[in-house]
């Protein structure tokens, strides 16, 4: 039987032994690390960079933060994500960091 709970400000879900983070707070972080990457290209048209890497930081956190993270404390494991969602992480950081080593800084 899963258990929903809350640790260090995400939801999670506890089956067994292993920690699963819940598709739709997936799909609502990428989506925000995707809206925080889109800003900062924003802020490259109107050559504002400080901004810009402000925004593209914000991103790499919400994103690395969907692959990074370690397990609930007494269970064994990290979080895990499907490899579908940690490929499409894995391509916003890519991006991410290839908008950053291109730009004015």
């Amino acid at each position: 039987m899963a258990d929903e709970t809350v640790c260090g400000g995400c939801h999670c879900t506890c089956v067994e032994s292993s920690t699963v983070f819940s598709q739709t707070f997936c799909n609502k972080q990428l989506q925000q690390a995707l809206s925080l990457k889109e800003q900062g290209n924003d802020y490259i048209m109107r050559n504002q960079y400080r901004k810009a890497k402000k925004k593209y930081h914000s991103s790499i956190l919400l994103a690395r933060g969907l692959t990074n993270q370690p397990a609930i404390i007494g269970s064994s494991g990290r979080k895990q994500i499907s490899e579908e969602l940690n490929a499409e992480v894995e391509q916003v950081l890519f991006s991410v960091y290839n908008n950053l080593a291109g730009k004015k800084h």
